[in-house]
């Protein structure tokens, strides 16, 4: 199964200075997700950043926007900014290259349909530690909890290109 590049899913990751500090906010929309980290001990620095299912950069600023408004949070300097795609494949096999063993988003534990990824992550990690030098077993293990993701990737690529599900192809 190849790469599932879904790119109408884009993930805009920003670090700015804030007025106030506050613990983990998230915040979700009808067309997408956002969150809000402090990155600093005084809470003066966050991350903050966003993902969008349509409206391109503007669903993604609308997203960000209404986190922004719901927790009253003023915005006084961006210090960077940076914008990806979010993979969309379900796991990319093997997970071994040589000494090297995938977890997380960069194995493709982002589940194409939610574009969930923590959970996924820290679950691959875990697998790894308790199947330390078996990565045969990491895999399987990696599989079995999230193999479903291949599957979800499939069945958006074909609603993608306007094609039907049925219950063969999903």
């Amino acid at each position: 199964m190849g790469c599932a590049l879904i790119h109408e899913c884009q993930e805009d990751c920003i670090i700015f200075a804030i007025t106030r500090g506050e613990s983990l906010l998230l915040n979700s929309a009808d067309i997408g997700y956002s969150w809000l980290i402090p990155i600093t001990p005084d809470g003066q620095e966050a991350h903050r950043g966003a993902g969008a299912i349509r409206g391109g950069n503007e669903g993604i600023q609308t997203v960000i926007n209404g986190l922004l408004d719901t927790v009253g949070v003023e915005v006084e300097e961006e210090i960077c900014r940076c914008s990806a795609f979010v993979r969309a494949s379900g796991p990319i096999l093997p997970l071994r290259n040589g000494s090297v063993i995938a977890i997380g988003e960069a194995a493709g534990l982002i589940s194409p349909l939610s574009g969930d990824g923590s959970i996924p992550g820290m679950f691959s990690a875990l697998f790894l530690v308790e199947n330390w030098g078996d990565s045969d077993a990491c895999e399987r293990a990696v599989l079995k909890k999230y193999g479903y993701f291949q599957k979800e990737a499939e069945a958006l690529k074909r609603l993608m290109k306007g094609k039907v599900l049925t219950p063969s192809n999903i």
